[in-house]
């Protein structure tokens, strides 16, 4: 009875490393679609990483370069602390693009963070247009 309980076991092993290894090696399918590859972005930020002190200000410029022509769309960042912010972009007229935005935020606790940014509505379609970038948060010596 031990000797089939450790056999399944060691299958059970196998099949979860072979699971394992395969996804690491192909990655996991995201439920929303993927950009595709000949779609031109609408949108940057910089810089792609920086290193500010708690309660500091994290300053990431954004440029969009094509607007969804639809009054009430925005820049939504989600910066990581479950905190989201929305810049305007059309509100009564849509600008001629590019347009700068500059987005700020201080964080409270030490740590790596991946802001998510994007333009919403997407003016790509059903495709999301969106970057990230990495602001890493220090404890600066007092």
């Amino acid at each position: 009875m031990k000797l089939l309980t450790r056999a399944r076991r060691s299958i059970a092993s196998a099949l979860l490393l072979t699971l394992l290894l395969m996804l690491g090696i192909t990655g996991v399918a995201s439920a929303s679609s993927p950009t595709p590859t000949d779609v031109a972005h609408c949108l940057t930020a910089a810089p792609a990483t920086q290193t500010v002190g708690v309660n500091q200000l994290a300053k990431v410029q954004i440029t969009v370069i094509c607007v969804p022509q639809v009054l009430r769309s925005f820049v939504d960042v989600a910066w990581g602390d479950q905190t989201v912010s929305e810049y305007p972009l059309c509100v009564d007229v849509c600008p001629v693009p590019p347009i700068v935005v500059n987005a700020t935020h201080s964080y409270a606790k030490v740590g790596f963070f991946h802001p998510n940014i994007c333009v919403v509505p997407s003016p790509l379609g059903a495709v999301p247009d969106c970057v990230q970038v990495e602001v890493i948060v220090i404890q600066l010596a007092s």
